[in-house]
C-alpha cells in the first residue's frame, strides 16, 4: 500500500543570503529531495512544491502552504 500517495511536501532551498555567508549546497539539496520523495516514496509529482533562493520569500511560502492547503482539504472531502 502506498502510504504517501495523498501527501504533500513544501521543499526550501537557500544558498544565497543578503547578511550572511551564502551555502554551498541548499539548493541541490533541496532539489534532490524533491527528486527522492518522488522516485522513491511515490509522492505525486504536483504534490510536490520546490522553492529556491529568491523564489523562497515570505509571501511565497506562505501562498505555497495555503494552496497546498486548500489541495490537501479539497482532495480530502473527494
Amino acid at each position: 500500500e502506498d502510504i504517501y500517495d495523498n501527501s504533500y511536501a513544501l521543499i526550501i532551498g537557500i544558498d544565497k543570503y543578503q547578511n550572511v555567508p551564502n551555502l554551498n549546497y541548499a539548493g541541490k539539496d533541496a532539489e534532490k529531495i524533491q527528486s527522492m520523495i518522488v522516485e522513491y516514496f511515490d509522492f505525486p509529482k504536483d504534490n510536490v512544491r520546490l522553492l529556491l533562493n529568491e523564489k523562497a520569500t515570505y509571501n511565497n511560502i506562505r501562498k505555497q502552504f495555503s494552496e497546498i492547503s486548500k489541495s490537501a482539504v479539497s482532495k480530502k472531502a473527494l
